[in-house]
């Protein structure tokens, strides 16, 4: 105790105001200068010096809270939104005539890694991170009734840089018969075979793309479809008046309603081989509503679905 008050009498009033500095810059644990470490320090049980703890200097900081857990919330709907505890967002949409589903991530922190099944990204340069998983099997198992779901059997993983994960499961999809459309009719030439499609000698159930698209024949999920059919727009034949149309401004109009044949073609959707085609005679009906331009006295006719679905039907047996 002794020392200490020699070395404050030698440092004087001055040399205090420096150790003062010196405490609030936190250089005393550096043992600059003698003096200040001695008048710093206590002695331990071997002799050796340890440094005294003052408040609010290198103490210790109170324990962190933990990282929140990552966790993915969704919405409903044909485009599926999802959003991330930990901040970010998602989509996912409907599947394309490949038969994947495309998943959207956004606003995640670069390095962090997405996964779709077995499918994987990773976020980098701020951007978008997308994946495209495979779902021909989840399609399969589905139906075309009016607003049917299915499963599209989609695991999504998120993991952040920091390491911590997030799963969940895409909930079920509405069947957009628009992109199931798209997708049957891209096997013509190629054919599909479903994962676990039951071996079917009959050729009882047949979808027709055109127009949303309808199952004809038997009832049954899409792996069971035997026939795909399309219906495209053929050569012009004719034309017809149809009026009594009103605009948007209140007027009446009359258009020239240009006729169309009918171009139908069946594959088989297993192997994708033509079965038959055939031309068919035009719509001549005028229709409920027209979608044309202001200048323009002309509309296409809609094409002969009704005879189209009626020949489909003799493929059947």
């Amino acid at each position: 105790m002794e020392t200490s008050v020699k070395q404050r009498q030698t440092v004087g009033g001055r040399g205090m105001l420096t150790l003062l500095v010196l405490v609030t810059m936190g250089l005393v644990a550096t043992g600059c200068c003698g003096r200040v470490k001695g008048m710093l320090s206590k002695k331990g049980a071997a002799g050796t010096s340890s440094p005294i703890a003052l408040p609010g200097i290198g103490a210790p900081a109170g324990p962190q809270a933990a990282p929140g857990p990552v966790t993915l919330t969704f919405d409903g709907g044909t485009i599926t939104g999802f959003t991330i505890s930990t901040g970010g967002k998602g989509r996912v949409l409907t599947f394309d005539k490949e038969g994947r589903m495309m998943v959207t991530f956004e606003g995640l922190p670069n390095g962090t890694k997405v996964q779709a099944n077995s499918e994987q990204a990773e976020v980098s340069g701020g951007r978008t991170a997308q994946v495209r998983p495979d779902i021909r099997a989840a399609i399969g198992a589905g139906t075309i009734e009016l607003g049917s779901n299915f499963d599209p059997k989609i695991s999504l993983t998120v993991t952040l840089p920091d390491g911590r994960v997030g799963t969940a499961a895409v909930p079920p999809q509405r069947m957009n018969s628009f992109s199931l459309g798209q997708f049957l009719e891209a096997t013509a030439g190629q054919g599909v075979v479903f994962e676990g499609e039951p071996k079917d000698a009959k050729r009882d159930t047949a979808y027709l793309t055109y127009a949303g698209g309808r199952i004809l024949g038997r009832k049954a999920p899409i792996r069971e479809i035997d026939v795909v059919a399309t219906l495209k727009k053929g050569a012009q034949k004719g034309t017809k008046n149809c009026s009594g149309y009103k605009s948007k401004d209140g007027s009446v109009r009359s258009v020239t309603l240009e006729l169309f044949e009918g171009q139908a073609i069946a594959y088989d959707r297993r192997t994708g081989a033509e079965i038959a085609r055939k031309t068919l005679a035009p719509n001549t009906t005028c229709p409920m509503t027209l979608f044309q331009a202001k200048d323009d006295p002309t509309a296409d006719s809609n094409l002969p679905s009704t005879a189209a679905e009626a020949w489909v039907k003799t493929l059947l047996r």
